[in-house]
């Protein structure tokens, strides 16, 4: 069973509710990425459950019936889950973060993925999910040094800065 870690991005894309630049295509992939780790994954948390204060944040009162809600309340209910310890850092955001230099610009609201990521790879194979944040594709040389693997849903929203 492979680990998942699901950025916010891809509950807000799946629902396609919130101001979002995501397509209909985005959307639907998003959708059956989360569908599809529903029925065959692991999902990564925090123990300290930053993600899922996220993901209700963001999901919150939204249609029972959306996909990002469905997995909400999945992730919270019956997942089958492992929960990374975090453990906050004055610079780095958690000192799971890796300590890069090719990371040092990397958006503090994403490093809770990353990190939870970065723990989860020491338990098996692990892959972080992103629709719509080009940080993960600005950043993808020193995210594949430090043995995170991200999976671009949308790359056709992904515009990454020269």
């Amino acid at each position: 069973m492979d680990l998942q870690v699901i950025d916010t991005n891809v509950l807000v894309a799946a629902n396609g509710t919130i101001d979002t630049h995501a397509d209909s295509s985005c959307q639907l992939t998003c959708a059956q990425r989360l569908q599809a780790t529903q029925d065959n994954a692991a999902l990564v948390l925090d123990a300290q459950q930053n993600i899922m204060r996220e993901y209700q944040r963001l999901v919150g009162a939204g249609s029972p019936n959306s996909p990002a809600k469905r997995f909400f309340v999945w992730a919270s209910r019956t997942a089958p889950r492992l929960d990374v310890q975090l453990t906050p850092h004055a610079t780095r955001t958690f000192t799971e973060f890796p300590a890069s230099e090719g990371l040092r610009g990397f958006d503090p609201d994403d490093r809770m993925f990353v990190a939870a990521a970065a723990v989860a790879s020491q338990s098996g194979p692990t892959v972080l999910a992103n629709a719509l944040d080009n940080d993960y594709a600005e950043h993808q040389t020193a995210l594949q040094e430090a043995g995170i693997r991200v999976d671009e849903l949308c790359p056709q929203h992904i515009k990454v800065e020269p």
